[in-house]
């Protein structure tokens, strides 16, 4: 007894399917050998793929813009909203005091029972918005007469590093003032 077995045929369709896999890895190498001995150059593939590339910078630039210009007109709503309320009340003041003068109640002693809280509100309001204003542009001028008069003047070491300070506190400002910007665009 021994344990030779003897040799069984190969099914047709495996001996098919082996035949085939020869035929293809030899179209496939011939193929290979075609496209080794030519030269491509990669110049067009480069040039499509910066023009992709500023195609993309471009859009992005104009992603950026659009929403900037929608925080901008949001802004722009937002006051536009706040004028109008404004007008309003003015509006209805002028009419109130012409129905007011016309009755006499500036002339009564009640005259200042007839004041409206958002008249009121309206007023402080105004009025602040006009003291920060004035305030920034008193500092602004101020600014600037320094300037002026340290323009033609020659400064000292101790002048330079104040000034140098005074301008890295204004960058410092500038950045964080930028990065808000930034962050609330974002």
């Amino acid at each position: 007894m021994s344990n030779v077995k003897e040799p069984q045929e190969v099914p047709a369709e495996l001996i098919t399917l082996v035949e085939d896999l020869k035929k293809f890895i030899h179209t496939q190498k011939t193929i290979r050998e075609e496209n080794c001995c030519q030269k491509f150059s990669i110049e067009p593939i480069v040039q499509v793929e910066t023009e992709m590339d500023e195609i993309h910078s471009g859009l992005h630039k104009i992603e950026v813009d659009m929403q900037r210009c929608g925080k901008m007109v949001e802004s722009l709503k937002e006051e536009t909203r706040e004028l109008l309320s404004n007008a309003e009340m003015a509006f209805r003041l002028v009419k109130s005091d012409a129905a007011a003068i016309r009755r006499g109640i500036y002339n009564s002693p009640d005259a200042h029972l007839h004041n409206i809280p958002s008249v009121d509100k309206y007023f402080r309001m105004m009025i602040t918005k006009f003291e920060n204003n004035l305030k920034m542009y008193s500092n602004q001028v101020d600014d600037l007469v320094n300037h002026l008069e340290n323009l033609n003047k020659p400064h000292n070491p101790e002048e330079l590093f104040l000034i140098m300070k005074k301008q890295h506190e204004i960058m410092v400002g500038l950045a964080s003032h930028i990065y808000e910007i930034k962050e609330k665009i974002s």
